[in-house]
């Protein structure tokens, strides 16, 4: 949520799926309208440390034998939002 990632995070939101059944899940990058401060820093969509750790969750999910979907864009654009 409102590029709220990082690696830490990453992997424990993988390694609790995982601990909970789930053998898929898609990344969806969605941003918010409020100014809400997070614990985590901000890392804007499609730039050099977004692809990090989007590759990050690639290689975290292939160890523990998760498929990734990815969303072909920023937001809800294809679910009917903004």
């Amino acid at each position: 949520m409102q590029g709220s990632i990082s690696k830490d995070g990453i992997t424990k939101d993988l390694e609790s799926m995982k601990a909970q059944g789930i053998f898929q899940a898609t990344i969806l990058n969605v941003g918010l309208i409020d100014n809400k401060e997070y614990l985590v820093p901000q890392v804007k969509f499609g730039t050099d440390a977004w692809y990090e750790l989007f590759k990050w969750a690639l290689t975290e999910a292939k160890r523990l034998d998760i498929t990734i979907g990815a969303h072909n864009c920023d937001g809800w654009s294809t679910s009917g939002g903004p």
